[in-house]
C-alpha cells in the first residue's frame, strides 16, 4: 500500500488541516480550537449538564474536565448547581463568554464556507454524510 493512500492517515492530515485553518479564525479571541468548539456548543445550547456537554462533542469526561477548568479561569463559562439534583451541575455560559460564543459562532459559519472554496455546497453536503457515517 502507498502510505500516501492509506485511509487514516488522509484523514488524519485532513483533521489537521482543518485545526490549523480553525486556529487561525479564532486565535484573536484567545482560546484553543477546542474551548471554541466547547463554546459553539454551549452557545447552540447553554446550560447543560458535564455529561450532556461531554456526549454531544464526543470529548472524553477527563479530557473534558481540563477544558471546561480553563474556559472558567477564563471566566467565560461557570458551573451552577443543576436545581434538584444537588449531585449535577451545568455548564453555563457567562457574559462575557456568550458574547465570545457569538463571535465564534458567526466566524465559524464563514470558516465553514471558506475551508473548502473548491467545494460545491452538493460537495460539502457529500462529506458531511460521509463524516457522519464515520461518526455513528
Amino acid at each position: 500500500m502507498i502510505p500516501e493512500d492509506f485511509i487514516f492517515y488522509k484523514i488524519s492530515r485532513a483533521a489537521q488541516k482543518a485545526n490549523k485553518f480553525w486556529s487561525k479564525k479564532i486565535q484573536h479571541l484567545n482560546i484553543t480550537p477546542v474551548q471554541g468548539l466547547i463554546l459553539l456548543f454551549l452557545h447552540d445550547q447553554d446550560q447543560v449538564t458535564f455529561s450532556e456537554l461531554s456526549k454531544r462533542t464526543g470529548l472524553d469526561s477527563a479530557t473534558l474536565t481540563g477544558i471546561v477548568d480553563r474556559l472558567e479561569r477564563a471566566n467565560l463559562i461557570l458551573r451552577i448547581q443543576k436545581p434538584g439534583d444537588r449531585r449535577a451541575f451545568l455548564i453555563c455560559l457567562t457574559v462575557e463568554g456568550g458574547t465570545v460564543a457569538g463571535i465564534i459562532n458567526s466566524t465559524a459559519e464563514i470558516a465553514s464556507s471558506e475551508f473548502l472554496p473548491d467545494f460545491s455546497k452538493k460537495d460539502v453536503s457529500d462529506l458531511n454524510q460521509l463524516l457522519d457515517k464515520i461518526e455513528s
